[in-house]
Parts: structure tokens; C-alpha cells; sequence
């Protein structure tokens, strides 16, 4: 199954955070490295942020709707016809009212 761009280039933001994130366990405790460290996490978050602006752009400027967003309409219930009791026969004589 082929993967859509977008969502590659979503894994590959995604992978790229979660390394910059893991790099924080092999800094050594100095202040430098870790404020260095520090800024280029913020750096990584404000590009995926503006990559996922970008992305929700592109959905509404092609005219796709949200997932979820759009209902199917119902369809009404089909009702059986009422009987309401025995039919005369149209073609026969009517019965007679015994007196």
C-alpha cells in the first residue's frame, strides 16, 4: 500500500522529534549542552507546528471536509400500508342487510 506525502512527511517529523527528545539521555549535565539541546527542541516543535498549519491549509483550500464531519442522511422508515379490515369484492353484488 503506498503511503500518501503527507504522511511521510509526517512519520519523518514524527521520528526526527522523538530523536531529539531521546537525545536529551546522552547530554552530559553541563548548562551549554543542555540549553543548546533545549533550543533545538523548540526549534523541531515550531517546524512541526507550522508543517501541520500547512497541512490543514491545503485540506481547505481542496474542499475537504473534516473526517466525521459530513452525516449520511437517514432514510425514513418505510411504514406497511394499514389494513383496516376486509375489502369488498367490486365486481359481486353488495350484501344485504338482513331486517
Amino acid at each position: 500500500m503506498a503511503r500518501s506525502r503527507a504522511l511521510s512527511q509526517c512519520l519523518d517529523i514524527q521520528n526526527l522529534a522523538y530523536e531529539t527528545a531521546m537525545g536529551f539521555k546522552t547530554l552530559e549535565p553541563s548548562d551549554d549542552a543542555i540549553d543548546r539541546h533545549a533550543r533545538k527542541c523548540m526549534a523541531l516543535a515550531q517546524v512541526a507546528r507550522a508543517w501541520e498549519s500547512a497541512v490543514e491549509r491545503a485540506r481547505i483550500l481542496r474542499g475537504r471536509p473534516l473526517p466525521g464531519s459530513l452525516r449520511p442522511e437517514r432514510k425514513p422508515k418505510r411504514v406497511a400500508p394499514r389494513v383496516l379490515g376486509p375489502l369488498r369484492n367490486a365486481s359481486g353484488p353488495a350484501p344485504a342487510d338482513p331486517q
